[in-house]
């Protein structure tokens, strides 16, 4: 394994995707990302593996004082997030997942929850907290979990964090002729494969990786690493300032623009295009869903920008919960029944079956679910001050 002089840069392994394929991304990282970006999903997540640690250390190292997990339903986490019943099942099923794998092992003691592992090859202090990982000493295996609750997909094959907590578990010593088993869990995400995907191969091929790894640390760390557009953008808080993101996008708009070609494509150059385009799509997307949060952001902080306005984006009309005893008892009143099997109906629904739009306003309320940036053409501010 290579160890080489780093810098001061600090880099994270839950990060390796990106800055391991951009290893200028750390710097714009830090200078460009938003107050608020990516805060609640993060939030989230803090919350699920807090909650998914209690749940396998449950069953995986039981203890009489250890509190119950399930009572934390319905209840509001460390991290300002509601702990909710999917969360807590999600966190059981993860568990259920590491217990069925070392069960069946016999290796439930060996178990490793979130142990600080030190990655000296990166640099003086680096280090890693894998979520879940087992050494099986008698079989030569070693087991490696990570849970992600969001719902962007994260592939398991080539994933860079699995093979950073991989390099600092195996650091020492021989692992010759031993067998990794990399998996990512993942409730949230519709995935063909299943919630839980596991990448099964030799330590020896795993490691080839690692030198990979290592230079792009180096790089990063250096302060002076290369700015690479691609897939992984979509994951970069920094990529609304990136200038090789920006040419990247402007060069696809250039093509589709200006191509004079019209052809039908069959066989290899359809599946060359469809592929060509479906990575164009992700990086026009992923810069212009930065640029949208950067525009957000400075509106919803007092600076005009012209051509763009905020919009109130509003979720379905539901009836108020604090009002539905009162409504159902106006509906019994008025014979028409409001009620289904468990909830009352909608207020759509109510409308539907005669109860009159004026009542229905009063006991019912549309949702606001925050704001997007528009085109705005000028036509609200002609039919409130007049004008052509």
């Amino acid at each position: 394994m290579l160890k080489l002089t780093m810098g001061k840069v600090s880099i994270a392994a839950s990060l390796a995707d990106i800055w391991v394929n951009c290893t200028g991304s750390a710097t714009l990282r830090a200078k460009y990302k938003l107050p608020d970006e990516n805060k609640q999903s993060r939030k989230e997540g803090l919350t699920f593996h807090d909650l998914a640690k209690q749940v396998i250390e449950m069953i995986t190292h039981p203890r009489i004082d250890a509190p119950i997990p399930g009572d934390f339903i319905n209840t509001i986490s460390v991290h300002d997030v509601l702990i909710t019943q999917e969360m807590y099942e999600a966190s059981v099923e993860y568990a259920n997942d590491i217990f069925r794998c070392c069960n069946q092992k016999r290796i439930l003691g060996e178990v490793q929850i979130e142990k600080e592992t030190m990655l000296p090859v990166f640099g003086e202090g680096e280090r890693c907290h894998p979520d879940v990982f087992v050494i099986d000493k008698d079989h030569k295996e070693i087991f490696i979990w990570d849970a992600k609750f969001g719902h962007s997909i994260v592939e398991v094959y080539e994933n860079y964090q699995l093979l950073i907590y991989l390099m600092g578990i195996t650091q020492n010593g021989d692992w010759s002729g031993w067998k990794v088993n990399l998996t990512i869990y993942q409730p949230r995400a519709r995935h063909p494969l299943g919630i839980s995907r596991t990448w099964s191969d030799s330590y020896e091929n795993m490691a080839t990786y690692f030198d990979k790894i290592i230079f792009a640390a180096y790089e990063t760390k250096s302060g002076e690493g290369k700015l690479t557009p691609g897939r992984h953008c979509k994951q970069c808080v920094g990529k609304r300032a990136c200038v090789a993101n920006e040419r990247a996008v402007f060069d696809i708009i250039d093509l589709v623009k200006y191509s004079d070609d019209t052809s039908e494509l069959k066989g290899n150059e359809l599946s060359l295009e469809l592929s060509l385009l479906r990575d164009a799509k992700l990086l026009v997307e992923s810069r212009y869903d930065a640029l949208n949060a950067q525009a957000k952001y400075e509106m919803l902080n007092g600076a005009p920008l012209p051509g763009q306005k905020l919009e109130t984006i509003y979720g379905n009309t539901v009836f108020d919960k604090l009002k539905i005893t009162e409504l159902l008892t106006i509906g019994d009143l008025m014979k028409i029944d409001l009620r289904k099997p468990e909830d009352v109906i909608t207020p759509k629904q109510a409308i539907a079956v005669g109860l009159d739009e004026n009542i229905v306003s009063q006991y019912s309320k549309t949702n606001k679910n925050g704001v997007k940036v528009v085109a705005d053409d000028g036509t609200l501010a002609k039919l409130i001050f007049g004008g052509s």
